[in-house]
């Protein structure tokens, strides 16, 4: 059953254009922009959905429901890398995100509206660990570092009992528990942060030759030790 659709085009001109790609196709746009409009749709979302581009009107093929849902999963676990880079743009690791804003970031990274859908990818960015429930309707993101690695450094930072630490001595712990790069540390040092074992504490003036500022942190042991798995 045909369907008559009415939208407000932002750009105008794409439209336009879209209408003389018709009319010179075709020869007349009575009947044919309906159907050139109706392929377009079907194109763009099997491009989105990642499935063969096939017309209503030129017969479907038959899949059993295991087959579908197989395909299903498929697909979205093949997602699942591009929905890490689009989740890791929006918060670091470490960093917690309601539901409600994953869905947001999942809508626009790939065109998906319906709900159930979008939570479909929110639970396979869970099941690869990428994802872990903090509380009700927020996740916290571990990414795809090694969280070992930054509960050692923590398990060192307990060790030393101080309650004061400079940034200085947080980068050398990583870079021996880890042998990072400076964007390595960086990244361990942000989940530090993030999972609460160290707060910013401002910075301190260095004396003598190496006069200047140091960045340090307040160690928070109660949130260190639940972070090391240290009873």
């Amino acid at each position: 059953m045909s369907r008559k659709v009415g939208v407000m085009i932002q750009h105008p001109e794409v439209w336009d254009e879209f209408r003389e790609y018709v009319v010179k196709k075709w020869g007349k746009k009575h009947t044919a922009m309906a159907l050139e409009l109706e392929q377009a749709i079907i194109e763009y979302l099997s491009k989105r959905r990642g499935e063969a581009a096939e017309s209503p009107r030129g017969g479907r093929r038959v899949h059993t429901r295991g087959q579908r849902s197989g395909q299903r999963s498929g697909k979205i676990m093949g997602e699942v890398p591009m929905l890490k880079a689009e989740v890791l743009r929006h918060v670091g690791v470490g960093g917690k995100i309601r539901r409600e804003d994953l869905r947001k970031i999942i809508c626009q990274a790939t065109g998906i509206v319906n709900r159930r859908s979008i939570d479909d990818r929110i639970e396979a960015l869970v099941s690869v660990g990428f994802l872990e429930e903090a509380s009700g309707n927020v996740f916290r993101v571990v990414g795809d570092v090694s969280m070992e690695y930054a509960r050692e450094v923590a398990r060192r930072i307990v060790g030393e009992g101080r309650e004061i630490v400079t940034q200085l001595t947080v980068e050398k712990h990583i870079r021996q528990v880890s042998g990072g790069d400076l964007r390595t540390v960086a990244k361990y040092l942000e989940i530090l942060v993030n999972y609460g074992v160290l707060k910013p504490g401002g910075c301190l003036k260095l004396e003598g030759p190496s006069k200047g500022e140091e960045q340090i942190f307040k160690v928070d042991f109660d949130e260190a030790k639940r972070f090391a798995g240290i009873s």
